[in-house]
């Protein structure tokens, strides 16, 4: 590790100043401040919310620590340079940030559409900052004053600092310090690099020559000749250049070649990554043109005592009173959360924290931490008693490094965590479960809810913290990130596999039985991301069916400038392995419109707009077998029809009625189906579908109209009572067809008998249908209804042949009704249709029969009828029966 930095708060003051209650946004609070002029100027994207989880906030509040006097100019119009004007002109420099947020990413989604709103502006109103923000700002910045050096900072600076692959304009764009043609970018946590520099800039010198501070990017002619230069400009050269001690250089290919290349762009960004270490990182440098981007190795990590005096500087903690009652939304979000730590050494490939924050977890203490939090009882507008998060970029990294400094000092491993979690790695949670008992001892606490997302296969190393979060922190739901379920995606993502989550599962559920609680994980899932082929997004839609969830927000990969992800993406090569010409990893990368929408509909299989799509990709990979609903299928409750088509992931929601019917087929099996009613299946399959397709129409979360459905529906799973019933009215109906002269007692007892049979084979399928199937509910009505009409048959001998031949009218027509609105509900349903149709057809026959023809035309008219309907209806049975010989299934 390099020598200790000077403490942050160990310079001395530039002037004596007393803090503002808002850092001025114009002349006007200046002059209230009896200032003529600011030392900084910083322009940012978001609105003005003096908060420390809002980066201008924390430069403003940190400068004027150090006795700098500094005004913000946010959301300034960018069309012209007035706006820039409102302050003067800046005695030092501009500092100019795109926000908490990558402009770009803040504004349009991974589809590239955009976005309607934007969380840091008051009302959410989008379109307030410009697209690529530093690059606008800076040239307004430029024109207001042209000779004031400008400075970048904020994520966006951070994730733009070297060439890198942009995916709006889908190309390779030069550091955005060359294109905004700024002095010098500060990259990462700033706040030493910053301080060092205004304190220089303060005695006369210029940014563009501050190389030498930690954590900047300046442009320079050429390299220095007394400094060693490793040129890893090419991914093979003949030995592997070291160049060692403090002054030396990593060279990455140009930009130029990068640009054209995308093998040597992925090259890059191995290395880059490879020297992120603030122990043993050393400079790297690209050529642009004629000039050299000179990176200087990233910044050492604050202590906990500097740490503890960035979050305990003056904030007002609420917006600019400029904004009046307006709602800003990330504000409402954070309002009652503290931020407790920094950095992740998860190492995430599609992340942007490590490349911003880095992987050194830096902590407040626990002193600070409980001071906010009374900061918060006291002077947040609001407060009602429950702290909404205590938190960072993950909820269980506070305190937790490496054991020894040394071995931190000299480790190149992109990850801590992956593929394993390090023996070196400090893993103890009992520090966290101190502090969150003593957080929930203040007074006027009521409840502290963790809100940042659980690194669950650290939390199973510490069962004792689990068991805290679920007694204490958690509403209902916990959010987690297993982001994939297969290894293929999860190798690239640099995420653990299932089995930590299953792990997890298990603490979890323990500990919420144990508390005496109902709650629920939810998942969070990333569809396209590379590495990802069309069957591992299915096996995820299956194993999301089993388990019981749908997926409601739902995040296709976006490429974030500079990640190994989009390096992925980009280069179709793998970054975390050597990349070479020759050999090496390529990697699959879901592209273009229509495939990246395939990964997102396979994550939302229920929602019926998806089907189309998913049914011409799951034929597509042979696997039409998964086409169709049902209980233990995925896609099972929602109606066919319709057509198919943001930053964050995919959030599943968890429905505990849709879980306790789950299936226990393996989700790789061919037990599960994704895409709803088929609507290319031939006639032979109508029947295959029936059972399904009942349960979609008549489950209860479907709420359709049909009230009952013919029996066949539901005892389509037992091929005997088909069969069974087909041959009965076969039989009598060839019965009544050639001894018609049985008259009235032999109609009356036929009749009768069938009605009991039918209702029998009907109480049958209905009890031993599955507990809890609505079918079920359905059978056991027809059996009623059917039992009923033959003990009216039976008890009435003497009833009048209008009655009874109402009734078996009445009963023909209600059947058929039942068939042929099932029938658009199932496509090429043409058996069911027809089915239906004859039946009442057959209805309105034996009604009408009795009016047109005498007694005696009429008595052998009705035996005939009936004994031709008996046939049909017979036919109908044993062709359904035998059509349905995969229902076993």
């Amino acid at each position: 590790m390099t020598s200790p930095p000077k403490s942050l708060f160990s310079y001395p003051r530039h002037r004596d100043l007393r803090p503002a209650p808002f850092l001025p946004t114009t002349h006007a609070g200046m002059e209230a401040l009896g200032w003529d002029s600011c030392d900084v100027v910083l322009v940012t994207g978001d609105a003005y919310i003096d908060h420390p989880s809002f980066g201008m906030a924390i430069v403003g509040r940190l400068l004027e620590a150090q006795g700098f006097r500094v005004g913000i100019i946010s959301q300034p119009d960018w069309h012209g340079p007035e706006p820039f004007r409102a302050l003067g002109r800046p005695n030092l420099f501009w500092g100019v940030t795109g926000g908490n947020m990558d402009s770009m990413v803040n504004r349009y989604t991974s589809d590239r559409r955009i976005r309607s709103d934007d969380a840091y502006t008051p009302g959410g109103e989008g379109g307030r900052r410009p697209d690529r923000a530093l690059l606008v700002y800076a040239q307004r910045c430029r024109e207001a004053f042209k000779d004031v050096p400008i400075v970048l900072g904020g994520i966006e600076a951070s994730l733009r600092r070297i060439a890198h692959y942009d995916y709006w304009s889908d190309k390779v764009r030069r550091s955005v310090l060359v294109d905004a043609k700024a002095d010098i970018l500060l990259y990462g946590n700033a706040e030493r690099a910053l301080v060092d520099l205004v304190h220089r800039v303060a005695a006369g010198e210029s940014p563009r020559g501050m190389h030498d501070i930690r954590g900047v990017a300046v442009i320079r002619d050429r390299v220095p000749d007394d400094w060693a230069v490793a040129d890893w400009s090419d991914p093979e050269p003949a030995e592997l250049p070291r160049a060692k001690g403090e002054k030396a250089v990593v060279r990455l290919p140009s930009y130029e070649r990068v640009s054209a290349d995308p093998v040597l762009y992925g090259h890059a960004s191995r290395i880059l990554h490879q020297e992120a270490n603030p122990g043993n990182a050393r400079a790297l440098v690209q050529r642009h043109g004629d000039k050299e981007v000179w990176l200087s190795p990233p910044p050492i990590p604050l202590t906990t005592a500097e740490m503890d005096g960035v979050y305990d500087l003056p904030y007002a903690r609420a917006p600019h009173p400029s904004y009046g009652e307006a709602k800003i939304p990330a504000w409402e979000m954070i309002r009652f959360s503290v931020n407790i730590m920094r950095g992740c050494f998860g190492g995430c490939s599609f992340c942007s924290i490590t490349e911003h924050e880095g992987r050194v977890i830096q902590s407040r203490s626990e002193a600070s931490i409980l001071k906010e939090i009374e900061a918060i009882r006291d002077k947040t507008k609001g407060f009602t008693g429950t702290i909404s998060d205590l938190g960072g970029p993950t909820a269980n990294m506070w305190r937790l490094n490496c054991k020894d400094p040394e071995i931190q000092a000299v480790c190149r491993r992109p990850s801590c965590v992956y593929p394993d979690i390090c023996k070196n790695l400090e893993t103890n949670h009992d520090p966290l479960i101190a502090l969150y008992r003593k957080a929930r001892a203040v007074k006027g606490v009521k409840r502290i809810s963790i809100g940042s997302g659980v690194r669950y296969d650290l939390a199973v190393k510490s069962p004792a913290y689990v068991k805290e979060l679920v007694a204490h922190h958690v509403g209902g739901y916990l959010k987690i990130a297993p982001e994939h379920t297969e290894d293929g995606p999860l190798s690239k993502m640099m995420k653990p596999g299932m089995g930590a989550y299953d792990r997890f599962k298990q603490l979890f559920e323990q500990a919420a039985r144990e508390a005496g609680k109902k709650y629920y994980l939810i998942p969070y899932f990333i569809a396209a991301h590379p590495g990802t082929t069309d069957r591992d997004m299915m096996n995820l839609a299956l194993w999301l069916k089993e388990n019981g969830f749908k997926a409601d927000q739902v995040q296709t990969f976006l490429p974030s400038p500079m990640s190994l992800s989009t390096a992925m993406y980009h280069s179709g090569r793998n970054p975390l392995a050597p990349i070479r010409r020759q050999g090496g990893e390529v990697v699959f990368s879901a592209r273009g419109e229509r495939q990246r929408r395939l990964h997102k509909a396979f994550l939302r299989y229920h929602d019926p707009e998806n089907w189309p799509l998913l049914r011409d990709a799951l034929k597509a990979m042979g696997r039409a077998d998964l086409i169709g609903p049902g209980r233990h299928q995925p896609g099972a409750g929602a109606p066919a029809g319709g057509q198919g088509g943001a930053s964050g992931q995919g959030q599943a929601v968890h429905d505990p009625a849709y879980a306790a019917g789950r299936g226990s087929a393996a989700h790789r099996g061919a037990a599960g189906t994704l895409s709803g009613p088929s609507a290319g299946a031939g006639s032979g399959g109508n029947i295959r579908w029936l059972r399904r397709v009942a349960h979609l129409a008549i489950a209860w979360r479907s709420a359709m109209p049909e009230p009952i459905l013919d029996p066949i529906i539901t005892v389509s799973r037992h091929r005997w009572a088909l069969a069974a019933r087909g041959a009965l009215a076969l039989v009598i109906g060839l019965w009544l067809l050639f001894a018609p002269l049985g008259g009235l007692v032999t109609l009356v007892a036929v009749v009768a008998m069938w009605l009991v049979v039918d209702g029998v084979v009907a109480l049958l399928s209905g009890v031993w249908a599955g507990r809890g199937e609505a079918p079920r509910a359905i059978a056991l009505a027809q059996a009623l209804a059917s039992l009923v009409l033959a003990t009216l048959v039976l008890a009435l001998p003497g009833a009048s042949l209008l009655s009874l031949v109402w009734t078996v009218a009445a009963w023909a027509i209600w059947q058929g009704i039942a068939e042929v609105l099932l029938s658009r509900r199932v496509a090429s349903a043409t058996l069911l249709g027809v089915g239906g149709a004859v039946s009442i057809v057959a209805g309105i026959v034996l009604i009408a029969l009795p009016a047109i023809l005498t007694p005696l035309e009429g008595g052998f008219s009705l035996v005939t009828a009936v004994a031709l309907y008996g046939v049909v209806r017979g036919l109908y049975l044993l062709a359904a029966a035998g059509r349905g010989r995969r229902l076993a299934a």
